[in-house]
């Protein structure tokens, strides 16, 4: 039986988390045959894998209907890899497992949101949000991937006012602080690779998300 296989970025986020979560929930009767792979980073003293686990016995288990999260656990597997590092840092082994099938669905929801505009807040941002979705992009057109999605922002547009169209985007525009125009920059990224690849690209512009 072929396996349905997701790969996701940013999923120790809010966001994130909740599309893991909204993934096991639709997909709990067919965990047998599902792979998700969540690519991120481990934090002080713990490993991506320890966060992700702890991420869904304690959010997502209620919320998906789990009365015992292993079942869930056994369907995720944790692949570590950092943005700002050459080739994200990815170990060849999970990039050997990711290259092997195709990827049904690849979500690039990873990025920095830091609205200052000091020296070293705007390199992170750089960092993370332009050259790592450029990595991520490289990754993909690696692999043999159907769809690509990418979470940007509405602030991506900058300073513009009136009807703001989907595919309006224009690094000439005045933007609110560095964080603004990294995620207008990745977006530009992720518009020129749907023009060179076979794979399916979606674009989302989320906006403040409360709660």
């Amino acid at each position: 039986m072929k396996k349905l296989r997701i790969a996701i970025t940013g999923a120790t986020g809010l966001l994130g988390r909740n599309l893991l979560f909204e993934i096991l929930k639709q997909q709990r009767n067919n965990l047998g045959s599902l792979e998700i792979f969540v690519l991120g980073r481990r934090s002080p003293g713990k490993s991506l894998r320890e966060r992700i686990d702890e991420i869904i016995n304690d959010d997502g288990r209620g919320y998906c209907g789990f009365t015992d999260s292993r079942e869930s656990l056994e369907s995720v597997r944790a692949m570590e890899m950092d943005l700002v590092e050459d080739k994200l840092r990815l170990s060849q082994e999970d990039y050997k497992e990711l290259k092997s099938s195709l990827i049904d669905f690849f979500f690039h929801i990873a990025a920095l949101t830091d609205f200052r505009s000091s020296e070293a807040v705007t390199e992170a941002l750089y960092k993370t949000n332009v050259y790592g979705t450029k990595q991520i992009l490289q990754l993909a057109s690696n692999l043999n991937v159907k769809e690509f999605s990418y979470v940007g922002s509405a602030y991506s547009c900058g300073k513009a006012s009136g009807d703001i169209l989907p595919n309006q985007i224009d690094l000439r525009r005045q933007f609110r602080n560095p964080y603004e125009k990294t995620k207008a920059e990745a977006e530009l990224l992720v518009r020129e690779f749907s023009k060179t690849t076979n794979t399916k690209c979606r674009y989302f512009r989320p906006s403040t998300i409360c709660g």
